[in-house]
């Protein structure tokens, strides 16, 4: 019934904590109502703990895969930024978006830990262009906005 819905309203299908073997079969069946986008949510959170296998099972099915800050930290590091990194590489940024699912109190701003997190990746070494391109030109498409505006336009 969700995807039926979700097919219906144009909208865009997270998978959310539910597991790597489900989120493949939700993918599958949204293909069959003509889902165009569906988010494989934090297969690198240990809620999710998808292999690369599953991460390359989920992108063959067009999903788009989101890497967050939460999983990032030490005390929930599943990966490494530096394997993420690789990942993100292999599957192409363009089948990647990353976001913060923070939650706790006691975290920095959201805005503040995607800032870390995309200074680690550059400081590793990941393009600005790719980064950019998971940052904001992948969640605008996922969206099905054209153009996110930058709050700093032409300090780039």
């Amino acid at each position: 019934e969700c995807l039926a819905v979700a097919a219906e309203h144009k909208m865009l299908v997270c998978t959310a904590h539910i597991s790597p073997k489900e989120s493949i079969a939700v993918a599958q069946k949204a293909k069959d109502y003509g889902i165009e986008s569906v988010v494989f949510s934090h297969p690198d959170s240990n809620s999710v703990a998808a292999s690369r296998e599953e991460i390359r099972d989920m992108v063959a099915l067009d999903a788009v895969c989101e890497f967050c800050t939460l999983g990032m930290l030490p005390q929930f590091q599943r990966i490494s930024p530096k394997l993420a990194m690789e990942i993100v590489s292999e599957i192409s940024a363009d089948r990647a978006i990353i976001t913060t699912d923070y939650f706790f109190e006691w975290s920095p701003p959201a805005s503040e830990t995607l800032r870390m997190l995309a200074g680690t990746f550059l400081d590793l070494g990941m393009p600005f262009s790719d980064v950019r391109k998971m940052m904001k030109d992948n969640p605008a498409r996922l969206l099905g906005i054209d153009h996110l505006p930058c709050p700093h336009q032409g300090a780039h």
